[in-house]
């Protein structure tokens, strides 16, 4: 079984990185959905109270849904047996989310 430390164990581990003058301006949390359909939530980066970074499985999963669907229409693929072709497609939608500060 893996080693899973628990949030605010992992907190205080991340929060040691800063430097004594951020400490107190920069804070992480985590928000977990309890109705979303896999459990999860975001994970989210704060600065002065201000969100600066959010990383969101729901949000990156309807993208990628979606981005997929345009390329596949774009490129008249929807050969879904095709799993090298299916592969080529995420990796290409993927780096789309890169570009375009998406995360999960």
């Amino acid at each position: 079984m893996l080693y899973s430390p628990k949030w605010s164990k992992a907190k205080k581990h991340l929060l040691s990185f800063l430097c004594d003058s951020l400490c107190k301006r920069v804070d992480f949390h985590i928000i977990n959905y309890r109705k979303a359909h896999d459990g999860l939530g975001r994970v989210v980066i704060t600065v002065d109270h201000k969100e600066v970074f959010s990383m969101c499985t729901i949000k990156t999963e309807s993208q990628l849904y979606l981005r997929e669907w345009e390329h596949r229409k774009k490129e008249q693929q929807y050969d879904f047996e095709n799993e090298e072709e299916t592969e080529c497609i995420w990796k290409k939608v993927y780096k789309t989310l890169e570009k375009d500060a998406i995360y999960a």
